[in-house]
């Protein structure tokens, strides 16, 4: 009889970390990011940046939520999430894949890119090709063709939302695709007259017509939009995505020469996430060895710094958690902009998902209401809202927004008296009814009060109590429609 076959070898086990770590790493792709999938058959590679000295770059061999394993170099390497600055992943672009680069000083490079490789990146831009380094890049962004971005944005704009598609508008003429904004610009105007829409009609057909070339503006001024708000390639946002009209706001230069412009950095984002740190649910968090000499040098004499170097050398050591919450007890705030949040605060992430982008944009911050050059005394940015930096901008405007005579838009304990609920309940059933407004409409009727549990939802879950921002900035005031107020008292709820 012939001898059995011998046994399939079975491959070598990839080493994983002994211990689980003791506290969540830090996450370094965005919620509002969205990169697209890699090539089929092509493994996940990522860029390791251990600490200010060591970084790695390699192909993922094996990888869980709190520790991943590459091989870099024909080397495997073993990281805890929680144990490094940051975990990059490369991108795999198509031929003629359009993308941004992010650099590690903040720059951004919009153009065609080429390869995303360990050494760095190949960039094709305005014609020329460039190589920027590993060491000074952070991450790459993939965007879509015109093409792609308008057939996808066309799908997920709601026929009803006017304004984003004058602004979709705004970028298919921009991108020169004149037929395909004509289209979407007759078809907003049989339903609602905009003089936005009826102007930038107007200069569609121009082109189709003389084939001339004309300013991509509604409304040129003898003043150039500043390059503080324009970003590199004047299409493309801080999150990479395409922007409907081009520059931080979007839309057309007539918008930023009469709405405010004013909007929150990153560095704000990340100081107020810090303020709503939730120990209950703690966001992926991470604090650098820099932070913990600042905070044993400026706080040497209080009893919550240990007296030994031996016991001060394990705050070097130490679960990230653990740093936070010494630095709350020292209340070293001038310290707080140096804890680096790498996921957004469960308060906030209720924020985002449950009333900013649910109801507060679609309702309240229209441009026929307080998102346009008649908001009066309450204005809210629409503009490329997705954003982070817009989402907090607009979380502060709620906050610190004061009309005269009025309760706050929040009431923090009361979280159905804020004013922002009551204008946006029916009139007869508001004990403060919104103004008569042409086209104004309750967001709260009977058939979604969830909506009402899910705000006061957030409201509760926010820090109390509530902590004073160190962040300069002042609600802008712009003219108010002359309204009539409504006649007659109405009856409380």
């Amino acid at each position: 009889a012939p001898a059995p076959p011998p046994p399939t070898p079975t491959p070598a086990p990839i080493p994983a970390p002994t211990t689980k770590p003791t506290a969540p790493g830090l996450e370094t792709v965005d919620p509002d990011l969205r990169l697209p999938p890699r090539a089929p058959g092509k493994p996940k590679r990522i860029h390791v940046i251990e600490d200010r000295f060591h970084e790695f770059s390699g192909t993922v061999r094996a990888e869980e939520d709190d520790y991943v394993v590459i091989d870099s170099g024909g080397r495997l390497k073993s990281f805890f999430r929680s144990r490094v600055l940051d975990v990059i992943e490369l991108v795999d672009p198509a031929p003629g894949q359009p993308g941004v680069v992010k650099m590690r000083d903040g720059r951004t490079y919009p153009g065609t890119i080429i390869a995303d490789n360990f050494d760095g990146v190949d960039i094709e831009i305005q014609g020329i090709l460039q190589k920027l380094p590993r060491k000074e890049v952070h991450h790459v962004t993939l965007t879509q063709t015109p093409r792609q971005f308008y057939e996808k944005a066309r799908k997920e704009i709601p026929t009803e939302h006017y304004t984003d598609r004058v602004r979709l508008a705004q970028y298919l003429y921009n991108k020169k695709m004149y037929s395909e904004a004509r289209e979407e610009l007759l078809a907003v105007l049989e339903s609602v007259e905009l003089h936005d829409a009826k102007e930038l009609l107007r200069m569609v057909d121009a082109q189709l017509a003389l084939g001339t070339p004309i300013p991509a503006t509604l409304n040129p001024k003898k003043n150039p939009v500043p390059d503080s708000v324009r970003t590199p390639d004047d299409e493309l946002g801080d999150n990479g995505e395409p922007i409907y009209g081009g520059g931080s706001d979007t839309g057309p230069v007539e918008f930023r020469d009469t709405l405010p412009t004013r909007i929150l950095t990153s560095e704000d984002v990340n100081l107020i996430r810090v303020y709503e740190f939730d120990f209950q649910r703690p966001p992926r968090v991470a604090v650098s060895p820099d932070l913990i000499r600042a905070m044993i040098a400026q706080f040497a004499d209080s009893k919550l710094i240990p007296e030994s170097s031996d016991a001060r050398n394990e705050l070097f050591r130490a679960d990230p958690l653990k740093i936070v919450r010494l630095l709350f007890d020292l209340k070293a705030r001038d310290l707080y902009d140096q804890i680096q949040i790498g996921s957004e605060p469960y308060a906030l992430n209720l924020f985002r998902q449950r009333v900013h982008n649910a109801w507060l944009i679609g309702n309240c911050a229209t441009s026929k209401c307080h998102g346009g050059v008649d908001a009066g005394r309450f204005f809210l940015h629409n503009r490329n809202y997705k954003n982070t930096e817009v989402r907090y901008t607009n979380l502060l405007l709620l906050e610190r927004t004061r009309i005269e005579g009025k309760p706050p838009l929040i009431d923090w304990d009361k979280p159905l008296d804020s004013l922002i609920i009551q204008y946006a309940l029916p009139r007869t059933e508001a004990r403060l009814p919104h103004p008569e407004v042409d086209g104004w409409k309750p967001v709260f009727l009977p058939v979604n009060k969830k909506l009402l549990e899910e705000f006061e939802g957030w409201v509760r879950a926010m820090y109390k109590p509530r902590p004073d921002y160190p962040i300069k900035f002042s609600p802008p005031q712009l003219k108010a429609p002359d309204h009539a107020p409504p006649e007659g008292p109405r009856v409380p709820r």
